[in-house]
């Protein structure tokens, strides 16, 4: 993934507070936005609104803050970008670097076992205590919103409302994991054993409202 010429050293310091930096998402804007085709996955922690409310926004701040670093780190190791933590979760980008979707769909995948093997393992959560949800767009993009005073770089793209509408799917399912059909398609070409369940997408979710469209829920813990 290529990045600014600039060095991070030299950015404004406005800048680097963005939930995404230019020096994550590469290359140069033209005009109001920039290309970013990627997979977007997006992680949340069930319950967090509950324990919020009954131990208090210190305590949940403090027991989940090596969680997310933990995650943080499978991300970027998995060539991935954060865009933001909306306080009980991530959302995340796998950019699809020169059209190579596959590359990007295995790259997030991959870091969704990472992330769930290390929740399992290292923090001792079960699968049911938190959820993942991921979807693929060639059309995403990345533009800048605000005035001078504060300016957010955000994504925009069908494919981030779905993966962010997945995720409130999963919520009272058996399921702690979905992904669109794009995803699980290339998913299953890749040999992974993980089965899935087909639901209709709803129809404000679909590339075109009349066509019949599905979303895969599973579990990550087969």
């Amino acid at each position: 993934m290529s990045h600014l010429h600039t060095s991070e050293e030299n950015l404004p310091l406005t800048q680097l507070l963005e939930h995404f930096s230019t020096h994550d998402v590469g290359g140069n804007f033209q005009g109001t936005a920039l290309a970013f085709p990627a997979t977007t996955v997006v992680f949340d922690l069930a319950g967090s609104s509950k324990s919020i409310r009954s131990r208090g926004a210190r305590t949940f701040a403090a027991e989940s803050q090596q969680i997310f670093k933990s995650l943080s780190d499978i991300i970027y190791e998995n060539n991935g970008v954060i865009e933001k933590f909306p306080g009980d979760g991530i959302s995340m980008h796998f950019p699809a670097a020169n059209d190579r979707k596959h590359q990007s769909i295995a790259s997030a995948f991959n870091a969704i076992k990472k992330m769930d093997s290390n929740l399992r393992h290292d923090f001792v959560m079960r699968p049911q205590e938190y959820r993942f949800s991921m979807a693929y767009g060639d059309d995403t993009i990345i533009t800048k919103f605000g005035n001078e005073f504060h300016t957010e770089i955000i994504s925009i793209g069908n494919a981030v409302n779905v993966a962010h509408k997945l995720e409130g799917y999963l919520k009272g399912s058996i399921f702690n994991l979905a992904m669109d059909e794009t995803c699980r398609t290339i998913i299953r070409i890749s040999g992974e054993n993980i089965r899935l369940k087909r639901f209709p997408l709803p129809p404000d979710l679909r590339a075109n409202r009349w066509a019949s469209e599905y979303y895969y829920g599973g579990t990550t813990y087969e």
